[in-house]
């Protein structure tokens, strides 16, 4: 009776979410064509997957062509892709089409899990609407793995690690997969691992399994060792584009930049945003941690979120303040603050609904209405 009762409460959301998957189709698919290869998809696609190479090009040649400061997983799964799918543009994007579609799936079940169906239903929508994931769904790029892979990193160390229920197996493989496939799909989205190893130490409950989450990200990094030759001559290979750090963002351009995107452009933040946030960011994340960590209470979904979203941006930061690599065409490096941002936004508006159901209605369809016109507006 409690299943059949469950999967009365699950299904009419998980048909809903049906809609946002086919919205981002409908968005994505007809543009994936529209122009020809450009800008970095031309190095990946041509020069070290080999699109155009006149004879047999294999696959420790690919990973020779791959510039040190990329990690291998997008040139590798590029060039087994384009020798099953054709070198089209439209067969070669589908790959990013395909990865951005998987990670709204995961958005949801996330939302589902840490929260309600409803609020996984809200996040997927909000997340479907949001200009910055369609846009790099539309290229041969590695970002749409960033958001599959950091949707499944925080779904899956939920699972094994904040869930009341011992951890399965299938919760196991995906937190592996996850922190694998981020580790091999961009090396500043990979700073969400070590927040995860942080969020552990300190708020992590201290039962049978605690070790478990350490041992499988540690299983992955093992694993993403087989990249460290190239990794180990990214420094030095950033450090020579003398013309890329000379355009890099400073630490409040990048907040305020971030901010723009985040919102689809409707709001531009003046300059002195981005200053107070650089002080006030960090400020309320020490204040907020030490109170929680004070008061002892359980670790719960929302506090997971804000910690991994708020530390995130900080790395990010300060990471860009030593590469110099996040100019203002370069925000996809913050690829990763998507999905947990979306799961919160979902959260949110989730509790909102319940005291305010026109409220966050309106809201919702606004973000919907203006997401979906900007999608079919906007020329990439």
């Amino acid at each position: 009776m409690k299943g059949n009762a469950r999967n009365r409460t699950t299904f009419p959301f998980w048909m809903l979410a049906l809609f946002p998957l086919l919205l981002v189709a409908v968005l994505v698919i007809p543009k994936l064509g529209d122009i020809a290869y450009n800008g970095d998809e031309i190095n990946s696609v041509i020069l070290v997957a080999g699109a155009i190479h006149p004879g047999p090009l294999s696959l420790a040649d690919n990973m020779i062509n791959v510039n040190p400061d990329q990690a291998l997983g997008w040139p590798v799964l590029l060039f087994i892709w384009g020798r099953i799918a054709g070198w089209s543009e439209v067969a070669v994007r589908a790959l990013s089409f395909l990865a951005g579609l998987l990670a709204h799936a995961v958005v949801y079940r996330a939302g589902r899990d840490l929260f309600s169906p409803q609020a996984g239903l809200f996040a997927i929508l909000l997340f479907a609407a949001s200009m910055f994931p369609q846009t790099n769904m539309l290229h041969a790029r590695a970002f749409p793995l960033v958001l599959l892979f950091t949707s499944l990193c925080l779904w899956s160390w939920w699972r094994v690690t904040l869930r009341p229920q011992p951890p399965g197996r299938r919760a196991q493989a995906g937190l592996l997969l996850g922190a694998t496939g981020l580790l091999f799909s961009h090396y500043l989205a990979s700073l969400l691992l070590p927040i995860l190893g942080l969020f552990h130490l300190f708020f992590a409950p201290r039962k049978r399994h605690w070790w478990r989450p350490v041992l499988l990200v540690g299983l992955a990094i093992l694993i993403a060792l087989l990249q460290a030759p190239f990794f180990l001559r990214a420094p030095a290979f950033t450090a020579a584009k003398t013309s890329l750090s000379s355009r890099a963002l400073s630490a409040p351009d990048l907040l305020e930049q971030f901010l723009r995107y985040l919102v689809d452009g409707i709001v531009a933040p003046a300059s002195p945003v981005g200053e107070l946030l650089v002080i006030l960011l960090p400020l309320a994340l020490v204040i907020a941690t030490l109170l929680h960590l004070r008061a002892r209470r359980r670790a719960d979904a929302v506090w997971f979120l804000i910690f991994v979203t708020a530390t995130l941006l900080l790395l990010f930061t300060a990471a860009n303040e030593m590469l110099r690599v996040v100019t203002e065409r370069r925000m996809r490096y913050l690829m990763a603050l998507w999905p947990p941002i979306a799961l919160l936004a979902g959260a949110g508006l989730h509790k909102l609904a319940g005291g305010q159901r026109h409220l966050a209605a309106a809201l919702l369809a606004f973000w919907l209405i203006l997401g979906t016109w900007l999608g079919l507006a906007t020329n990439y």
